[in-house]
């Protein structure tokens, strides 16, 4: 996988977005912004490919690269002066630009504590991990929008990565949303302009032992995702550390619980099983002989 560059410049729907991103850049100069969460799922999967959209999104997740809580604070208000955003009150990440769109502000670098979390000022009762944030930066697809605009947008394999995170933090908050986000990365990342790979990147394994190009494609996923993160091992075996116990068939498969209920439990475990060997670094998703 390399990060490269999509046209959706004459895609009228993405107007909304360009006009976020027209608002928050003069803020934010020389502060790296990354768009995660749903819509960056949208942008890649629907928009790009016709992929059915799982479920609509009326908000926005913006990753910034920040080296200090003071330097957040500044931009968040920057973008309230200027007008057009609103602060949601007891809510730092949120502001709500217009009369719907609510827009999360998700800061990493140099705030980010040893373990990779940030904690949210003034109490720091709230604690969310950005592990993967720092290294999506480089990864990134620059993708142009309508009226002369674009936006940088996480990687399919690194928002993978993000949502094994998420659901491992906010399952009992929010059950199966991003359960059923990494189930649609899963079974839909071939669709999403990779197939060709398969005679390519994944052509070794066309002779393998019960082939399957399902499994194939959430190993390319993890794959994918393995390339960004393997220099940094610590933080790769904390991906791998969270998706590990939810391969064990005799144990509660609570990741594949929160999936969508139509989700076959042998199928889930088959592409989980084959994600996990490519996050792993593994050649092959399939056993040896």
């Amino acid at each position: 996988m390399s990060a490269s560059s999509i046209d959706l410049s004459k895609d009228a729907r993405l107007s909304f977005l360009a006009a976020v991103m027209r608002a928050i850049e003069p803020h934010a100069r020389d502060v790296p912004l990354l768009l995660v969460g749903a819509m960056a799922r949208d942008l890649l999967l629907h928009y790009t490919h016709g992929i059915p959209m799982a479920r609509a999104t009326e908000d926005l997740d913006i990753a910034v690269g920040m080296e200090n809580w003071e330097q957040f604070k500044r931009l968040r208000q920057h973008l309230i002066d200027a007008g057009g955003f609103v602060a949601e009150p007891g809510r730092l990440h949120r502001l709500r630009y217009g009369t719907r769109l609510i827009i999360d502000l998700i800061p990493f670098g140099g705030l980010e504590e040893n373990d990779r979390s940030i904690v949210w000022p003034p109490e720091g009762a709230q604690v969310m991990t950005v592990l993967g944030y720092r290294e999506s930066a480089h990864s990134a697809w620059d993708v142009a929008l309508p009226e002369r605009q674009a936006v940088r947008v996480v990687s399919l394999p690194m928002l993978a990565a993000m949502k094994l995170v998420a659901w491992r933090e906010r399952r009992l908050t929010a059950p199966g949303k991003d359960a059923a986000d990494l189930w649609l990365l899963l079974t839909k990342y071939l669709d999403a302009g990779q197939q060709d790979r398969l005679y390519g990147d994944a052509s070794h394994l066309l002779d393998a032992d019960g082939y399957d190009f399902e499994a194939v494609g959430a190993w390319l996923l993890g794959a994918d995702a393995h390339e960004v993160m393997h220099k940094d091992q610590h933080a790769l075996d904390s991906l791998l550390d969270i998706l590990r116990p939810e391969l064990d068939r005799n144990g509660p498969l609570r990741l594949i619980a929160d999936m969508p209920r139509s989700t076959n439990a042998d199928r889930a475990l088959r592409l989980l099983d084959a994600f996990h060997a490519g996050l792993s670094g593994k050649p092959s998703p399939f056993a040896s002989p």
